[in-house]
């Protein structure tokens, strides 16, 4: 997970969760900072105690779109396409 770059929001959870594990906020003023239920924030914080800030990066990241195009029928579309 290492080799992929996190996005802002990413980082700025890790921020805010580096703070949390400092002391310098509580879980509760990070969850509403952040956008989540309190639940949700302990969830995050104890993978982020886990795995640190690769563990806050989305799983999908990376990986290609399930909904995307097959290859094969974007090469038959531009080779039909380009002899026009």
């Amino acid at each position: 997970m290492a080799n992929r770059l996190p996005k802002r929001s990413e980082r700025f959870r890790g921020k805010i969760m580096e703070m949390v594990k400092q002391g310098q906020k509580t879980l509760k003023a990070a969850s509403l900072e952040l956008g989540m239920s309190y639940r949700q924030a302990k969830r995050v914080y104890r993978r982020y105690l886990e795995g640190g800030d690769d563990a806050l990066i989305h799983g999908n990241t990376g990986k290609p779109s399930n909904r995307r195009t097959d290859l094969d029928l974007v090469r038959q579309a531009l080779s039909l396409y380009a002899e026009k």
